[in-house]
């Protein structure tokens, strides 16, 4: 709403103390004064111009991407394009050979030319057998001699991951031990370093470290 303009005479007319009333009427045209001389900002307006300064020039604290200040546009821009390769990297890391193979074939016509119907046209085969499914099959526990030899891409693929095992202890599962069923896999890099099977219970889902008895 607006509010009612009051003069000076009227603000003297007002009061019985017209020395008070020539003194706030005085106070009023200097805080008017200083507003028309200097302008007027909202705190919202402060606010969003302090913000719109940080932004483009950022200050040392609002820069840092470890500390609690905001993160400037470059590291904004940066993060997502690390985010966004992490994602490209994972999704074709889950492909199986023929996957990747359509995956490139279909960016390489994208982006040098070609027809995209002659890669529609050809047809997947019927078994697609990933690294993984070949690793699983061709993978013992314990391998005969002959199992590890190079005689084929399978064996040659199991003979690599056999070889980068901690094979010093193992962890077992004992969940089916009543049904004479149990498990046992070589530790990981994080279990080696954590003593997962030596100073700590082999038992999958035990982490007990006293009285251990092997």
């Amino acid at each position: 709403y607006d509010r009612p303009a009051y003069s000076f005479q009227t603000l003297i007319g007002r009061t019985e103390r017209p020395s008070l009333a020539v003194f706030k009427a005085g106070k009023l045209m200097s805080f008017i004064d200083h507003f028309q001389s200097t302008g007027y900002e909202s705190g919202a307006d402060t606010v969003g111009k302090r913000r719109r300064l940080e932004f483009q020039h950022p200050t040392s604290s609002s820069s840092s991407s470890w500390g609690g200040g905001r993160p400037t546009q470059k590291g904004f821009q940066e993060s997502q394009k690390k985010a966004l390769r992490w994602q490209s990297y994972t999704n074709f890391a889950r492909m199986n050979c023929y996957e990747r193979h359509h995956k490139l074939m279909e960016d390489y016509i994208k982006y040098y030319g070609g027809k995209m119907e002659d890669l529609a046209k050809q047809k997947p085969p019927k078994d697609v057998i990933s690294d993984f499914d070949l690793l699983k099959e061709a993978y013992r526990f314990l391998p005969e001699p002959g199992d590890l030899d190079d005689t084929s891409y399978e064996k040659r693929m199991a003979k690599k991951y056999y070889d980068k095992l901690y094979k010093e202890y193992c962890v077992g599962y004992l969940k089916h031990f009543k049904e004479g069923k149990i498990g046992m896999r070589w530790r990981t890099e994080s279990e080696v370093v954590r003593g997962k099977g030596q100073f700590v219970c082999g038992n999958n889902s035990c982490d007990h470290t006293e009285d251990l008895k092997s």
